[in-house]
């Protein structure tokens, strides 16, 4: 059985309309908003009408998350709403005449559908329940009948019995009896498109069946059932289909992310397909993908969201630029969380370009909004988190790099920092295509505590501000020295110790409410302390180290923590040393 979880959504009509001068497609991170749970799926609606994109996401509990959007690619708190069991999936789409938009969960345990209409000011009525054979795990919104009243597609994948469910709309919310198709294999998901001009959707279906992995096709016959058409096996667990116009041609193709690949299957306009031509996304695992023009050349590109196997903030996604005729450029890596797991594309902040909200389901739970910055690129591309700062100082100046990727020349009218971040710039008033410029950011904190921040440029590239996050934190506390380094040391025993002074450079007194070892050989190093639970204001006490290899040899690294109250907690100290036998 394939050990990806489900997490990708059809992204046919995500495609955006993208207007102003082409670019590369580049992502800056806004804001990280936290959530009561890890989180998979997400999608984007306007649900209290007042023309700025909110999100639905699906928590790992029994619950949903709404967040309302601000318009400026950030979100307010979120509103949660129980909903069954086990929520594995839901879907976005106007189920009734109210205009109003309503959401449909996928509840994994219960064998049942949750549907929450909208009162079209953001929140929700009670659910509904809708019965399927088996607990569904994925849900999509379409018309599967031809009667332009929106109906449900589900996928059921139980081992004991798998279904397709079918749910026809009857356009107040309510649906028919459900069509329960019981095909030879598991349904974890599937797409929607008219693959040959019947003008009828048909699925594309993620099946599994005897150990492999295969893509489905299945052609509508327009009533709420279907045909089987062609199958296609895959090497490794695929996960959900993505389907768009690679070509401009007006035929449907599909896109299936495999493992550290994407497969990109031609259609050939009458419900068959060209063999699958596989377009690496290596390093990052692809979970899944969303389709859409991200640099606004008219091209269909594909974004490949997941994570870096063992790597430590490694989730984000890999773009691969289309080409128009079916093919695609080397992937460009953004990252974003640490579990990256689906992303929603909108407009997030007004500016007509195609956005994204990134879902981590891994320790942080929390989705990140990344806003496409157009012709104005950024180096770094990940947020710019400062080191602990004393109090009453400044840092020396990070510097990030802004390039013109357009063809004419860029315009900056503005560039400021919000307190305590300071910004100057060798920008001037245009940047020249192709050319490059340097902003050097400060912070200079006066306070203990942890501060957020943004650069904001208002330049040509956008309608809105391009923004740059900034975080740092300001402190009274040293670790003296930051870091200790021991010399071989055989197998059980003990190496002399060293000391790390820590002191409250402040005016007060401060809380040390811990000191411990953390890391990969964190069993090979000892600390033990004198800090008194109150610091008094410049006072000092000591951490001692051991290193004690017990296990492994060669190489050895762990980490000093130190919770306290004086800013920056927790103050880390790195630890190295190498075991012998």
């Amino acid at each position: 059985m394939p050990s990806w979880r489900a997490s990708a959504r059809i992204a046919a009509a995500a495609a955006l309309c993208v207007i102003g001068p082409l670019a590369a497609a580049q992502f800056e991170t806004r804001s990280a908003t936290t959530l009561t749970h890890p989180a998979c799926d997400v999608a984007a609606a306007d649900f209290n009408k007042d023309g700025k994109q909110d999100l639905a996401i699906a928590l790992d509990s029994q619950s949903i998350a709404v967040t309302l959007g601000n318009g400026d690619g950030t979100f307010q708190k979120p509103t949660v709403y129980q909903a069954g069991s086990s929520v594995e999936w839901l879907a976005t789409g106007v189920l009734t005449s109210s205009g109003n938009a309503d959401i449909v969960v996928a509840d994994g345990s219960a064998n049942a559908l949750s549907i929450f209409l909208g009162n079209g000011d953001g929140t929700f009525q009670p659910p509904t329940l809708i019965r399927t054979p088996q607990d569904p795990g994925f849900v999509i919104i379409g018309d599967f009948n031809g009667d332009h009243i929106p109906d449900l597609a589900v996928a059921d994948s139980s081992f004991i019995s798998p279904y397709i469910t079918i749910l026809l709309g009857n356009g107040d919310g309510t649906f028919g009896t459900p069509i329960n198709i019981k095909p030879p294999y598991l349904a974890y998901a599937f797409a929607a498109g008219d693959f040959d001009h019947s003008g009828t959707l048909d699925l594309a279906v993620n099946a599994y069946k005897d150990a492999t992995s295969y893509l489905e096709i299945l052609l509508g016959k327009g009533n709420g059932t279907f045909t089987q058409g062609e199958e296609f096996t895959f090497d490794a667990p695929v996960g959900i289909p993505a389907v768009a116009d690679f070509r401009g041609n007006g035929e449907l193709d599909i896109a299936v992310p495999e493992g550290g690949a994407v497969q990109v299957l031609l259609g050939n306009g009458n419900g068959t397909f060209a063999a699958p031509v596989t377009y690496t996304t290596t390093p990052i695992f692809t979970g899944t993908v969303v389709l859409a023009d991200f640099n606004g050349d008219g091209r269909q590109d594909i974004l490949a969201v997941g994570a870096i196997p063992g790597g430590i903030r490694s989730g984000g996604v890999s773009l691969l630029l289309g080409n128009g005729d079916g093919t695609f450029q080397a992937p460009i890596f953004f990252p974003a969380t640490t579990q990256a797991c689906y992303a929603a594309i909108a407009d997030f902040n007004g500016d007509s370009k195609p956005d994204l909200a990134i879902t981590d389901d891994g320790t942080t739970p929390q989705f990140v909004t990344l806003l496409n910055t157009g012709v104005a690129t950024f180096s770094p591309t990940t947020p710019i988190a400062f080191p602990d700062q004393f109090i009453g100082t400044t840092s020396a100046p990070h510097s990030v790099s802004l390039t013109n990727d357009g063809t004419t020349s860029l315009s900056i009218s503005s560039i400021t920092a919000t307190n305590p971040y300071g910004v100057t710039s060798t920008c001037g008033k245009d940047v020249a295509p192709g050319a490059s410029c340097d902003l050097n950011l400060t912070f200079s904190p006066a306070t203990q505590g942890t501060f957020a921040g943004t650069i904001s440029i208002t330049d040509s590239a956008s309608t809105k501000p391009q923004v740059i996050e900034v975080s740092g934190s300001g402190t009274i506390v040293t670790l003296t020295p930051a870091s200790l380094t021991f010399g071989p040391q055989q197998l059980g025993t003990a190496s002399p110790p060293q000391h790390i002074q820590l002191t409250n450079t402040g005016t007060i007194p401060m809380t040390v409410n811990k000191v411990s070892v953390h890391g990969d050989n964190w069993t090979s190093f000892d600390a033990t302390d004198n800090c008194p639970s109150s610091l008094d204001a410049g006072a000092s006490c000591t951490i001692t180290v051991e290193y004690k290899p017990v296990l492994g040899s060669g190489a050895q690294t762990a980490n000093v923590y130190v919770t306290d109250s004086g800013g920056g907690s927790p103050q880390i100290a790195t630890l190295s040393g190498t075991a012998t036998k």
